[in-house]
């Protein structure tokens, strides 16, 4: 943080605010009631296995991520099925989303589980502004996360003009 201070990199400080608090809400939640710990410990995993069904997919991610690396879609493709599909992938795969999926506490044959947050067991948690509300944090989260949400998004978008007119 103090490097960000002193090279007036206000957003990196911001985002840091903000990632602070959202781990802030996580340990509450978990130490409040550990049937989240499985899904906390979980969502790394499945979040990985999200990116590469999106590469497998070829969806507008993957060609993005493609362009961005300098290779064509086919080439990311093969990349990530040398380096991260294993034989019996589709067996892990379904071990995975099972052990994700069971922690829910609604139906979610219908969604798509690899986008579901881990927290929101309840279905009605859907970001992190009704998590605060649920664990009472709510002015916390009004004064902390959606302040520096709103610094960071308009600190870009002002910064981009600035350096327009420079």
């Amino acid at each position: 943080v103090l490097c960000l201070y002193e090279n007036n990199s206000r957003i990196g400080i911001d985002s840091l605010i903000r990632i602070a608090f959202e781990k802030k809400l996580f340990v509450h939640l978990i130490s409040e009631d550990s049937k989240y710990a499985t899904p906390f410990l979980l969502s790394p995993q499945i979040k990985n296995l999200s990116y590469i069904v999106e590469i497998e997919n070829g969806n507008e991610f993957s060609v993005s991520l493609a362009n961005k690396l300098g290779k064509s879609l086919n080439e990311l493709q093969e990349n990530v099925k040398s380096k991260f599909i294993r034989e019996n992938e589709k067996e892990r795969r379904n071990s995975l989303i099972e052990s994700y999926r069971k922690n829910f506490e609604f139906d979610t044959e219908k969604k798509d589980i690899l986008k579901l947050k881990w927290y929101n067991l309840d279905g009605k948690t859907n970001n992190i502004s009704d998590l605060a509300k649920k664990i009472g944090q709510s002015d916390s989260y009004d004064v902390l996360y959606r302040t520096f949400s709103s610094e960071v998004h308009s600190l870009t978008l002002s910064s981009s003009f600035y350096r327009d007119w420079e």
